[in-house]
């Protein structure tokens, strides 16, 4: 803020996604869109043959890293659709987590490639979330708990 400015730094957010208001809302869905970012890429690395794709074996920690960051990045990016009050809000939760599972995939895509692996990797993201039972499993459960925990941080702030 400037001594000549009568605002405050908040209104100059892009979007409002930096508005202080929103911002533990946002941690929330980060936090939960890292864990699971580095869920999901750890998952496939551990369960796939390796003469598939011709890939190694094991874990791969730079693209676990990837994922992480872009889980992070759409987390904080669609934590707006998450945690909104009766069963529009509940689906509009699931949206926002599908969409940030694109975004995750779109960052880690475009961080191994940067071209192709933007438009590669948005599909890929949200793919590989259903890839395996298990792996749909924990997303649609961190999903549900995602949306209960960011509504219930809503209410007591007394956001819509």
């Amino acid at each position: 803020m400037t001594p000549a400015s009568n605002t405050t730094d908040a209104e100059f957010s892009l979007c409002g996604a930096l508005r202080e208001k929103a911002r533990p809302f946002r941690f929330r869905a980060a936090l939960m869109g890292t864990a699971l970012g580095g869920f999901v890429v750890a998952f496939e690395d551990l369960t796939r043959e390796p003469p598939g794709l011709g890939l190694p074996a094991g874990v791969n920690f730079s693209l676990i890293a990837f994922a992480s960051l872009g889980g992070f990045i759409g987390g904080w990016l669609s934590a707006g659709w998450i945690g909104r009050e009766g069963l529009g809000g509940f689906a509009l939760s699931l949206a926002g987590c599908l969409l940030a599972s694109a975004f995750g995939g779109a960052v880690a895509g475009t961080l191994i490639s940067p071209l192709l692996g933007t438009l590669v990797g948005t599909v890929w993201g949200v793919q590989l979330a259903f890839q395996a039972p298990l792996v749909a499993l924990v997303w649609l459960t961190c999903a549900v708990i995602l949306h209960f925990w960011i509504g219930a941080a809503r209410r007591a702030k007394g956001s819509r």
